[in-house]
């Protein structure tokens, strides 16, 4: 039962598909925008379950190697909880899918705090790899997400 619940805790906190009435992949090409979205979930659901082997293999250019990525990964106590997307769009001299979105997370102590992160994606081999999702450093504009 407990599994049910968390299935569905993660299924309802992530929304990959639309911000509004505007489908936000739509500039990702069709052959490839739902293995995209798809692929992000999982990112996400292994974030969110600390699944921290399982999202170095996401990786597409890890800095350092697994057991740094995991003794890192278990330092930092914030957790993400949900990640909405508001921006995908396509960094063509790079080769790479930029999406910004609106995170959740939460810390031990239970407080939550909502703010805009980023990661990137691309295709190597025939399937989607990521930049590990971070903060939005913002200089000329402010969150949108608070």
């Amino acid at each position: 039962m407990r599994v049910l619940v968390a299935i569905l805790f993660i299924l309802l906190n992530i929304n990959l598909c639309t911000a509004g009435d505007k489908d936000l992949f739509h500039e990702v090409p069709s052959s490839e925008r739902s293995k995209l979205i798809d692929r992000m979930k999982v990112l996400i659901q292994y974030e969110q379950t600390q699944q921290w082997e399982r999202l170095y293999d996401l990786l597409y250019n890890p800095k350092e190697n697994l057991r740094e990525f995991i003794a890192r990964k278990q330092k930092i106590r914030a957790r993400i909880v949900s990640f909405d997307p508001i921006e995908v769009f396509y960094v063509e001299r790079e080769g790479y899918w930029g999406i910004i979105g609106c995170a959740e997370t939460t810390v031990p102590t239970g407080k939550h705090k909502r703010m805009e992160m980023s990661t990137n994606a691309k295709i190597k081999n025939g399937e989607w790899y990521f930049r590990e999702i971070g903060i939005v450093i913002h200089h000329d504009h402010e969150d949108s997400c608070r």
